[in-house]
């Protein structure tokens, strides 16, 4: 069964910064960091230095800060 992880990055242009998640539904944390690193296009052999990964947004800067995953709500049950 899969489970939804939440990967946070940190983006920045400049001296402007912010904060993103995005969702990854996958069967385990390696997987899901996987599916996120292709849909950013960072190389496979980063994968296990996935710590200090950054890649481009556009213009914008972004480095990985964290990957937990999604607690569910009661209410979505």
């Amino acid at each position: 069964m899969k489970k939804t992880f939440e990967i946070e990055y940190k983006i920045g242009y400049g001296p402007i910064e912010d904060y993103n998640i995005e969702n990854v539904k996958a069967i385990n944390r390696k997987e899901a960091l996987r599916i996120f690193a292709n849909r950013k296009r960072i190389p496979k052999e980063e994968l296990k230095n996935f710590e200090n990964w950054m890649w481009q947004e556009g213009v914008w800067l972004a480095f990985f800060k964290k990957i937990r995953e999604a607690v569910k709500s009661p209410l979505s049950l």
